[in-house]
């Protein structure tokens, strides 16, 4: 592409999931038109150029990859809480990659702006309700509470932790029946759906992480009000399900005022999304507690980048939890080298292990959920006698819980990090992107109805008509498109219905019956080697279909070729031993080849 070959590498870079950086400080020296021949082929080359890239760029003059998805994600971004940290990191990797084109939409009023950290926030900051490319091929939701009303285009994403071992009755039936797919941050997440009834099929773990660039060992220590040289800390609200007052209860029990111990404690929300709920007369009173070791509890907000300075002023991170759809703060803490002492039994499961945290033992409690849940919801209680017990190991074996800290940074940063959820998001998006849109599916399901009636009533015409709104209604169906070319094939128009049939094995090449419908159509329009194909085809996607097995071996019978037609015989009788008109199928073949033998031998 002499002439515009440049910018041709470019686009081609950008059509593969890459970016393209500009770099302000490098110097390139371009003698533009020098070079021998630089004009023999211009013209030529522009409508290579032309041809090859025209239609690519939307109304604003934005190139639109190929390869990049294209979405709306909905929830909080710029508050102070965990759902908003998860939704500005993922959003921020996806966006990095290139390969995604988001539109945000703000679920809160914003507690602060991209001005904090411009390099991380700016980027969110413009795709704030910002025009995407093209349709929207997906719209996820992450928010408190959750909006069950369904978005107005693509595939319909929900990632909502719950910590309560059953869910609410009233989610299941969106979930189930409008819903596109479910992500979990944690496989025990996944069971508390799968558990309350919503489909295995329809809900994947995409893992929370953290970022390893800010979350290190070795950062700058917070200043803390204490001359107390060992710190445990607790970080997030202090609400029951966080198990605070076990907390407060067992380091009462573990340690005195004279001990050289201190329990900081880092509240958040106690004015907003937990107000009301929060342990702050339990603290206090235990601040007040002559007898009492020492508890430091903080509650003015923290910037991003300053936590990982509070992990650092501290020796260990303590979380027993009795409900969690995460802990993100055990998987910071512990990215910056703390050790923790956390829950067993629970989402935290999915990255601690024996080697990298202190586990609580703990068992289940059933409660009384203030909303009807889809069985009997439950809770984890630890053992206050195994935490306090913890806390004093701790203290009492420094190189060990030292060395355990090293274990868990380690692990962490190579393996929870928010590169990897953006990958699993991804991964994801890319799944469904050949699936049709559930919602599109239930309305296309009314159209095949009325299909079906007409076709029964003798009305093919209304049959196609129908089943042509369905196939329209929910492109990626492959069943309606099977159906429209069942019913076209019925009224004489062979050429439509194969394109039907095709477009339904493309959809779901695991479709059997759209390839043997297409070998049928093929077969009796005389296309005998394509048919044969189809109906292979159909056999590779249901291999245990008697009668698809029959047929080949009977087409193969009526073509001449024993040994193909026999080896289908038998895989039927593999299956059906019993079938009598198979078996006699199969012993006149053998008959009419060893005829053939003895004919050929005399």
């Amino acid at each position: 592409l002499n002439g515009v070959e440049d910018v041709d590498l470019c686009l081609r870079v950008r059509d593969a999931g890459h970016r393209v950086v500009y770099c302000a400080t490098s110097v390139v020296e371009h003698y533009e038109g020098r070079s021998a021949g630089r004009f023999n082929h211009v013209q030529e080359n522009l409508r290579r150029f032309a041809a090859r890239w025209q239609g690519r760029f939307d109304a604003a003059g934005r190139f639109v990859p190929k390869g990049v998805l294209r979405g709306i994600w909905e929830g909080s971004f710029f508050v102070r809480h965990s759902l908003a940290l998860v939704n500005r990191e993922v959003c921020g990797a996806l966006l990095r990659s290139g390969r995604c084109d988001l539109s945000l939409i703000p679920y809160e009023t914003d507690e602060f702006g991209p001005e904090s950290d411009p390099e991380r926030l700016g980027p969110l900051s413009e795709r704030m309700r910002a025009p995407l490319t093209g349709p929207a091929e997906f719209h996820v939701r992450h928010q408190w509470p959750p909006n069950f009303e369904p978005p107005p285009s693509g595939h319909w994403v929900m990632i909502q932790p719950w910590e309560f071992g059953r869910l609410p009755k009233a989610w299941i039936s969106p979930l189930t029946e409008a819903v596109d797919e479910v992500w979990a941050y944690t496989s025990f997440v996944k069971r508390c759906y799968e558990e309350s009834g919503v489909p295995p099929e329809k809900v994947f773990v995409a893992p929370l992480g953290v970022n390893p660039d800010l979350f290190r060992p070795g950062a700058q220590p917070m200043d803390l009000p204490t001359r107390k040289s060992f710190r445990f800390l607790f970080v997030g609200g202090t609400i029951y399900r966080k198990g605070i007052d076990a907390l407060l209860d067992a380091y009462r029990r573990a340690f005195r005022r004279s001990d050289d111990v201190c329990l900081v404690i880092k509240d958040m929300g106690q004015a907003t999304f937990y107000k009301g709920q929060n342990a702050a007369d339990l603290i206090r009173a235990l601040q007040a507690d002559p007898d009492a070791p020492e508890v430091l509890y903080l509650t003015d907000p923290l910037p991003d980048r300053d936590v990982p300075r509070l992990y650092a002023a501290c020796g260990c991170l303590v979380h027993p939890y009795r409900g969690e759809g995460f802990g993100l703060p055990v998987a910071e803490a512990m990215a910056c080298g703390l050790p923790v002492i956390v829950t067993q039994g629970g989402a935290c499961d999915d990255f601690c292990s024996e080697e990298t945290a202190c586990f609580i033992p703990a068992r289940k409690v059933p409660i009384a959920f203030k909303e009807e849940t889809a069985g009997q919801a439950w809770l984890l209680e630890p053992d206050r006698e195994a935490l306090a017990a913890r806390m004093r190991w701790v203290v009492e074996h420094p190189d060990g819980a030292k060395a355990m800290g090293a274990r868990a940074s380690a692990f962490i940063r190579a393996n929870v990090t928010w590169e990897r959820t953006a990958a699993a998001v991804e991964e994801r998006l890319r799944a469904l992107r050949g699936k049709p849109i559930l919602r599109e599916k239930n309305r296309a399901a009314q159209h095949l109805a009325a299909a079906e009636a007409a076709g029964s009533a003798g009305d093919l015409a209304g049959a196609v008509e129908a089943a042509r709104k369905a196939a329209e209604t929910a492109p990626a169906w492959a069943r309606a498109h099977n159906d429209l070319g069942r019913y076209l094939y019925r009224s004489g128009d062979a050429e439509a219905a194969r394109a039907a049939f095709e477009r339904a094995a493309q959809a779901e090449p695991a479709l059997a019956e759209a390839h043997s419908n297409l070998g049928v159509l093929l077969w009796e329009t005389g296309q005998q080697e394509e048919a044969i194909e189809a109906f292979e085809r159909a056999a590779q996607a249901d291999p245990e279909d008697v009668d698809l097995l029959y047929n080949l071996g009977a087409i193969y019978a009526q073509i001449g070729d024993a040994q193909r037609a026999a080896a289908f015989f038998e895989r039927c009788l593999a299956l059906r031993p019993d079938d009598a008109g198979v078996r006699a199928q199969l012993d006149a073949l053998r008959a009419t080849g060893e005829e053939l033998q003895d004919h050929a031998t005399r």
